[in-house]
């Protein structure tokens, strides 16, 4: 089983370091490409510290570094993102959709429920879950207090059908 974080060797740093440098951004900046609330992880990696495997990778992928190059004792058992375990559909095959929304979803499900399942307020101090915020939304084909009616219905009604409360 391969680690969940990696390090960057001291070569790895220096390569890192200059490719940082010729973008011409923050550590804040990078931050945000990889969208990370923090430059924390981003100075981590460049000090030589362990940092979260995906955001390592993601740091490499935008500074057009290969990870591999950059860590200190890569693990040999892990894939590059870019490169697939799944076979390539070749043009003739007609896949099925759902099946590959599926795979995807499985594959992915995880990475953006961590990026994206949870919001920072500006009223609540703590993070808020999406599902805990979600609103069903019923929608009116019609607004009530839009509808006209014909005069000839508004004459055929009856002063027995309207509550005496509502005259007064």
């Amino acid at each position: 089983m391969s680690k969940r974080s990696l390090q960057a060797s001291p070569a790895g740093i220096q390569r890192a370091k200059r490719a940082f440098a010729l973008k011409g951004w923050t550590q804040e900046n990078l931050a945000g490409e990889v969208n990370l609330k923090t430059r924390q992880p981003i100075w981590r990696l460049f000090t030589g510290q362990p940092v979260d495997r995906q955001i390592f990778m993601d740091v490499c992928q935008i500074l057009a570094l290969d990870w591999r190059d950059i860590a200190s004792n890569p693990p040999e058992d892990f894939p590059d993102p870019d490169e697939s375990s799944e076979p390539i559909l070749s043009e003739l095959d007609e896949p099925d959709i759902d099946a590959l929304v599926a795979a995807v979803r499985s594959q992915h499900r995880e990475t953006i429920q961590q990026r994206c399942g949870i919001l920072q307020l500006l009223d609540i101090h703590h993070p808020v879950n999406l599902d805990d915020i979600y609103v069903d939304v019923n929608i009116l084909e019609e607004l009530a207090s839009q509808q006209w009616g014909e005069l000839k219905t508004l004459n055929d009604l009856a002063l027995s059908d309207i509550p005496l409360n509502d005259l007064a």
